[in-house]
């Protein structure tokens, strides 16, 4: 069954601030490798390189968007509401829905502003812009837990040396989880379908366990 492309911000459809991507770059591509460390010595042909251990930098998203509205003053009003979304504190969440099970998600936020390409209208007016986004975090597992009568109460346990940020889906998050056997939970307070994630070098975790399930091993 083919499913309808959708994307989201903070859970909000990007059409309801009648905004629609007609093109994406980023999402699915392997971030720019970090410079290993490099020895370069002179009585040797080319250089020696550290590639142990390889480590991105973040990701960059960028988002073709055409915006439609009934007029100037709606067309304002949508955009500045959709502009505010975008630019609350914090990272935003964006999901790309793909499939009704398996969304990509991304905690991103705007560095270089949105500059609209549009002309003035009282009738249908549109508009349009490109949306450029980064992601500090782009190495990730996400994960679904579902908060109904019985389960309320989100927990994951991970074995790593190094720290790892866990983003609940609600706009909350708990930053520098590492150590051994170590656990953390997450109360839901409201019914529904949550996406954690869980970012950080997780190449590293050594062991991992959770009551949600497993939507991407690594995105």
């Amino acid at each position: 069954m083919n499913t309808t492309l959708e994307y989201y911000l903070n859970g909000i459809n990007f059409k309801d601030w009648g905004v629609y991507v007609s093109e994406s770059g980023g999402v699915l591509d392997r971030p720019k490798l970090k410079t290993p460390p490099k020895v370069d010595w002179d009585d040797y042909h080319g250089e020696v390189v550290d590639l142990r251990g390889k480590r991105v930098g973040a990701r960059e998203i960028t988002l073709n968007c055409f915006m439609q509205a009934t007029g100037k003053a709606d067309f304002a009003a949508k955009l500045n509401s959709f502009l505010d979304e975008l630019g609350k504190d914090g990272t935003q969440r964006l999901t790309i829905v793909i499939d009704p099970d398996k969304p990509l998600i991304y905690e991103v936020y705007n560095e270089s502003g949105v500059s609209i390409s549009k002309r003035w209208r009282d009738d249908i007016m549109a508009g349009t812009f490109t949306l450029k986004l980064q992601e500090p975090e782009p190495v990730k597992r996400i994960l679904r837990f579902t908060r109904n009568g019985a389960a309320t109460q989100a927990s994951i346990t991970i074995t790593s040396n190094k720290t790892v940020t866990v983003y609940w889906g609600d706009g909350t998050k708990t930053e520098d989880v590492y150590g051994t056997a170590t656990t953390v939970t997450h109360t839901y307070s409201q019914f529904g379908t949550y996406y954690v994630v869980v970012a950080g070098v997780i190449e590293d975790i050594t062991s991992f366990s959770s009551n949600c399930a497993i939507v991407w091993n690594k995105l």
